[in-house]
């Protein structure tokens, strides 16, 4: 017979899976409503293939920087990047001369950014089989 913690383990590891098979389930909707909405717009549908048409950006991040950034393709590259938080700006004062430092903007954005970057530089090795059973 099994130890009652055994068996405590195996539902509550069953109800988590059937958690998160449910949450994939309704991020699958989600993407797929969002893709429809984007593709019934000529003019949304235009702006996402000219972002997927970047390297590195993929499906997500375009989406991303299509939500979090309506002005992308109004203002210049230097309005934008003050935008996103990726400028170093400045802390002087008088004679002072201070660190710069790159913060403030649009935080989704900025991590959809970040995130792309790091793709590539992922490993392209499977990873390691999990020591926990």
């Amino acid at each position: 017979m099994p130890s009652l913690s055994a068996q405590l383990e195996v539902e509550v590891r069953t109800g988590l899976e059937a958690h998160i098979k449910a949450l994939d389930q309704s991020i699958k909707e989600a993407d797929a409503a969002m893709a429809a909405q984007l593709a019934s717009d000529p003019e949304w549908a235009r702006r996402l293939a000219l972002l997927r048409s970047i390297p590195g950006i993929g499906p997500i991040t375009a989406r991303a920087l299509l939500a979090g950034l309506p002005e992308l393709g109004k203002l210049n590259r230097k309005s934008i990047a003050a935008l996103t938080g990726l400028v170093p700006l400045n802390r002087d004062s008088g004679c002072m001369r201070g660190r710069r430092t790159t913060w403030g903007g649009r935080a989704e954005v900025r991590t959809a950014l970040y995130m792309s970057s790091r793709q590539p530089s992922a490993p392209t090795r499977p990873p390691a089989p999990s020591t926990r059973a």
